[in-house]
């Protein structure tokens, strides 16, 4: 407790305190987020309604731990300062849910790489990368439950903290960076068969974007675990680590609703005076046109593709990932 006493009430559990406070908003977000996904994709794939079930369980798991640790804080451990030294047991079990979370979102992400480039050999070094995060995440919570004091972690477990935070950050960038890579070159390559520059922009900036905050929050939980030894400032942002990674994965899977409405306004315009049809079965133009983004159709025919008449006359499909279902809500 020596190094533990120059901490002050703020930065110990007034940190942790704020941090769960924003857990749980987060938490609000991705309950109407996942509200949302299923009232507007009813008729998505069942493994993508399964994932967002499944992670919305986990979130629901680690939020009611955080809570009862909030709980253990302020009112079981009211006024000991021996309570400081060590992580309530439910906090360390919250460590492990964020094992499944988070691996399984880059996880989906790596699916995505896969589909844009149709190559297997970087989501493949991805799933790797996750797996690696996984079982680190899971030892780490081994640790914790163990009951180490916070000064013995510090000395003893920084390299597994370290291990398991740089693993997470160079996954985040190698997914955003590769699938920027692959959606950049298609928009430059292949304009005539993809969607409109803009709403390839669109998409590139939502990835970038979703790699991009998980990646700096984990950057400053990091430098925040070195600076500022003696607080609870780095537990407070783990907190709501796997929050981010979660509303990520569902503003994705959400969002092509935005790029159907925006698509099919930009197609009105450019083509006004041509028809929109809705066919019940997509014309299969896998030799034509390149995938964009693979959030939820596929290729089996199992959703109703979107179908828009183009000048040259030529009929073709919003790529795989863009689609929605006919009976979309």
């Amino acid at each position: 407790m020596d190094s533990l006493s120059v901490s002050t009430l703020e930065n110990t559990i007034g940190a942790f305190f704020v941090g769960a406070v924003m857990s749980c908003t987060l938490f609000g977000v991705i309950l109407v987020q996942t509200y949302t996904y299923f009232a507007r994709f009813p008729k998505d794939r069942l493994i993508f309604k399964c994932l967002v079930a499944v992670i919305c369980v986990c979130e629901l798991a680690q939020c009611s731990l955080i809570c009862y640790s909030t709980y253990t804080y302020f009112v079981s451990d009211y006024g000991k300062a021996s309570a400081l030294a060590t992580l309530p047991l439910p906090l360390s079990i919250a460590v492990g849910f964020g094992g499944i979370i988070e691996p399984l979102v880059q996880g989906f992400f790596a699916y995505r790489v896969f589909v844009v480039s149709n190559k297997i050999c970087i989501p493949t070094i991805c799933w790797t990368l996750t797996t690696v995060r996984s079982a680190l995440t899971f030892t780490a919570m081994a640790v914790a439950i163990k009951g180490d004091t916070i000064v013995d972690f510090y000395s003893r477990y920084q390299w597994l903290f370290s291990t398991l935070i740089g693993v997470s950050i160079v996954t985040d960038v190698f997914l955003s960076m590769s699938l920027f890579y692959r959606l950049r070159h298609q928009n430059s390559g292949q304009q005539s068969l993809l969607p409109s520059p803009p709403l390839i922009d669109k998409i590139i900036a939502w990835t970038v974007q979703s790699g991009l905050v998980s990646a700096i929050t984990e950057i400053t939980m990091f430098i925040t675990f070195y600076a500022l030894k003696n607080s609870y400032v780095w537990v407070a942002i783990y907190l709501s680590l796997s929050k981010i990674f979660s509303t990520s994965l569902l503003a994705s899977l959400n969002g092509r609703m935005v790029l159907h409405e925006n698509t099919f306004a930009l197609r009105q315009t450019r083509h006004f005076a041509n028809p929109i049809t809705f066919p019940s079965t997509p014309i299969d133009l896998t030799d034509s046109v390149t995938n964009v983004e693979g959030l939820g159709t596929d290729k089996t025919g199992s959703q109703d593709g979107i179908q828009y008449v183009r000048e040259d006359k030529k009929d073709t499909t919003l790529p795989e990932g863009l689609e929605l279902s006919s009976q979309v809500k």
